[in-house]
């Protein structure tokens, strides 16, 4: 697993994670609509699967990269995904700071034209989708290890909800999911696409290799 960063800022208020996998198109959407951000607050930290073992090693990759996160906050931010609101981080700011800094900061996505996290109407954290919503660092940092071990975001799933950890509510759509991602891999050519591939991207978008 190799980890690349593309640093805005020394101090950084976010820390946002991309774990990436065979799908270079949606990431190069999912890194430039983060850069129209009116907010460039933050740093952007990519996993990249080099052993083409999926997901899967990503996600236990967060575990084992979570030391060397600066932000406040830390965001997932899939290669599949990218931003509707070019204010969001801003609003999340704003919010955050207006709260005093909460555990958690909420706000809605889409996933093709439906509406997949709406915070007012969803029961238990545990239902919402991991692109909706931003952790503390220290509450990243003490609830990540269960990601090791658990499939998609269910790390947040009742081990967070039963808490009863301070949320913070955004009134916004902020990002899409590309329905024809999903979890599905890309292919030029009919080929399955190589790990160089993703790396060639990222060093094409002056993003650096990181130790």
């Amino acid at each position: 697993m190799l980890r690349y960063i593309d640093e805005k800022c020394p101090i950084p208020f976010f820390s946002i994670i991309t774990r990436c996998y065979a799908r270079p198109i949606m990431l190069q959407y999912a890194i430039w609509s983060l850069r129209q951000q009116t907010c460039q607050d933050y740093e952007h930290i990519f996993l990249v699967d080099t052993e083409g073992v999926g997901v899967q090693k990503a996600n236990q990759a967060c575990y084992e990269h979570r030391d060397v996160l600066r932000g406040q906050y830390v965001y997932l931010y899939d290669d599949d995904t990218f931003f509707l609101n070019p204010r969001l981080l801003q609003e999340l700011q704003e919010l955050a700071l207006a709260n005093n800094l909460p555990e958690i900061l909420l706000f809605k996505n889409f996933v093709g034209c439906n509406v997949a996290c709406d915070p007012w109407n969803e029961s238990k954290l545990g239902l919402l989708s991991g692109n909706a919503y931003c952790l503390r660092l220290d509450i990243y940092q003490k609830h990540i290890k269960t990601y090791d071990v658990l499939p998609g975001n269910a790390y947040l799933n009742r081990e967070i909800d039963a808490m009863g950890y301070k949320m913070a509510k955004l009134d916004s759509v902020g990002i899409a999911i590309h329905w024809e991602g999903k979890g599905r891999e890309e292919t030029y050519n009919g080929e399955p696409v190589s790990p160089q591939t993703i790396i060639e991207l990222l060093e094409a978008n002056d993003i650096r290799r990181s130790s």
